[in-house]
């Protein structure tokens, strides 16, 4: 059976379950045949369906599934299409519609998050072992902290090929030239946050150089003196 990333828990709303009129108009043995059921379709592979490897499953299996015996099933059955408790797909399968819509509602949610993040982030890898995390479990700002957690670590890396520094790096080489751990903040930050791109937009190949080049001026060397920072133009 395929792994489901999944909620912690099966969304069971008592209010609803009490208001439902279709459900108060079944007898209580067939509402509780149908809770079971539900059960095994929140469970099921395809969520919402009561399905094994995608192939409807029998009356026969039900009754194994719930422990009840085909008479008392089939009365149930009966029952519930009579207040069109359920519906069936093309080639029969019993699914709850209200758990279909909502399992659609999360996919449309997580796939609205992963574009809004690439979108937020630019061309930065958005790795399987990140993306699969926007799932019911978690929300889309938590993964959005992740990523930024990671980004700041140094985790991310760049489709062209590039990598960049964490935090911690850009310090230690700016430290280690004479230059303060402000500027390297300021620096890090610069690049960071415009997806390592300079104010000309174009890509950071070789950061230590672009450090060089544009950071390590006297302003920006460890305190003796002026502690200004000049940002680069």
């Amino acid at each position: 059976m395929a792994k489901k990333y999944d909620l912690p828990a099966f969304p069971f709303y008592f209010g609803d379950w009490r208001k439902a009129p279709e459900i108060r108009a079944m007898d209580l043995d067939v509402r509780m045949i149908w809770f079971e059921m539900l059960g095994f379709m929140w469970e099921s592979t395809e969520r919402g369906f009561l399905t094994i490897n995608g192939k409807p499953v029998s009356h026969s299996v039900i009754t194994r599934f719930i422990g009840c015996d085909s008479i008392v099933l089939d009365r149930a059955i009966q029952q519930m299409e009579e207040f069109n408790v359920f519906s069936r797909r093309e080639d029969g399968a019993i699914y709850c519609r209200k758990m279909v819509r909502d399992q659609e509602i999360r996919a449309t949610k997580s796939r609205a998050g992963k574009e809004g993040m690439k979108k937020r982030y630019g061309d930065f890898d958005i790795t399987p072992d990140i993306t699969k995390g926007i799932t019911n479990t978690e929300t889309e700002t938590e993964i959005e902290n992740e990523i930024i957690e990671d980004r700041i670590r140094g985790l991310g890396k760049r489709k062209g090929g590039y990598e960049y520094p964490n935090l911690e790096q850009v310090k230690s080489y700016f430290l280690d030239n004479g230059y303060s751990e402000q500027s390297a903040v300021k620096a890090f930050n610069y690049y960071s946050v415009a997806g390592w791109k300079d104010s000309n937009g174009k890509q950071v190949r070789n950061w230590k150089q672009k450090m060089q080049s544009v950071w390590f001026k006297d302003e920006n060397k460890k305190p003796s003196g002026s502690s200004s920072i000049v940002f680069p133009r």
